[in-house]
């Protein structure tokens, strides 16, 4: 069981409702994780396909919950070892109600099975609806193995669907193109779901959006990855996929598995898939890589 003491952080809102209409949960949450030097990592070099990392976690919570720490490698989720246990694809942690910020430190992540030369990784908590996430990439300086990517097909967004993305708060929406509204029984016979995205939205207001909207516009490479969760309580990851693109407003279809159990969906989306290189350092491309864009829950309508 991670061990937690006092520190200060930074707060954050969620509400915590499958129809918007429920209590208030306030959690503030973050991840941290540092190399054998002590020295905060976004890419670390491994000799031998395995690695050893040390990771700080910060939690303020309204209520007393369970948390669920998931490693994805490679956009899947693969098992690790968390201080000293067994390899596991998931860990539980206890997160105590609390008006401060508590704060678990050196916590020890053991990963094995790097076998590809650039290994995309994210640590993910999960409590409840909410996700926290951590980006980081391995390099394997033993392995010349690449990732073979298969791009599925994406869309540009028209103009209709452009200003139901642009009218949206947020900087992502899942739409349906002849409902302003719509729930996940809508999708069932259709086997796929709609997802549009901006990228001009991830840079709003922030000091590289003018960087963004005058650079020379390359193709993206997106891996995403949808995510159920079902009435049992699981997190389900399913298979990912991946999409090519230079369009700043894009759309593409998800192919849906059985649903019987699932009452929410939701896409985790990251950018520049298996391409993080030191160059991105300081620009549009780093800030991207670094922030995996999570969309809103689509729910199943209750009858």
């Amino acid at each position: 069981m991670i061990s937690l003491v006092m520190i200060i952080g930074v707060f954050s809102l969620f509400i915590l409702s499958k129809d918007n209409i429920s209590s208030v949960y306030l959690l503030d949450s973050e991840i941290h994780l540092y190399d054998c030097d002590g020295k905060e990592i976004i890419e670390v070099e491994s000799e031998k396909g395995e690695i050893q990392l040390w990771g700080d976690f910060i939690f303020k919570s309204s209520e007393n919950k369970e948390g669920t720490l998931i490693l994805l490698k490679n956009f899947k989720p693969c098992p690790f070892s968390l201080n000293g246990s067994e390899y596991f694809e998931r860990h539980n942690i206890e997160i105590p109600s609390s008006k401060e910020n508590l704060y678990s430190r050196d916590n020890c992540i053991e990963i094995k099975g790097l076998d590809l030369n650039k290994n995309d990784m994210c640590l993910i908590l999960t409590i409840d609806n909410i996700i926290v996430t951590k980006r980081f990439q391995v390099i394997n300086v033993s392995s010349d193995k690449k990732k073979n990517v298969k791009s599925e097909n994406c869309f540009f967004v028209n103009q209709t669907l452009e200003r139901k993305v642009q009218y949206m708060k947020d900087r992502l929406t899942l739409v349906d193109s002849e409902n302003e509204q719509f729930f996940l029984n809508e999708v069932i016979e259709k086997g796929t779901l709609c997802c549009a995205i901006n990228i001009n939205k991830c840079f709003a207001g922030s000091q590289l959006q003018n960087e963004f909207e005058n650079c020379n516009r390359n193709e993206i490479s997106y891996a995403i990855v949808p995510i159920a969760y079902s009435y049992s309580g699981e997190v389900e990851f399913w298979e990912p996929f991946s999409v090519k693109t230079d369009y700043e407003a894009f759309g593409f279809e998800a192919r849906i598995n059985s649903i019987s159990d699932v009452y929410g969906i939701r896409f985790l989306i990251f950018p520049f898939a298996n391409e993080y290189d030191d160059n991105f350092l300081k620009t549009f491309k780093a800030f991207l890589w670094s922030n995996p864009i999570t969309t809103y829950i689509i729910f199943k309508e209750e009858k």
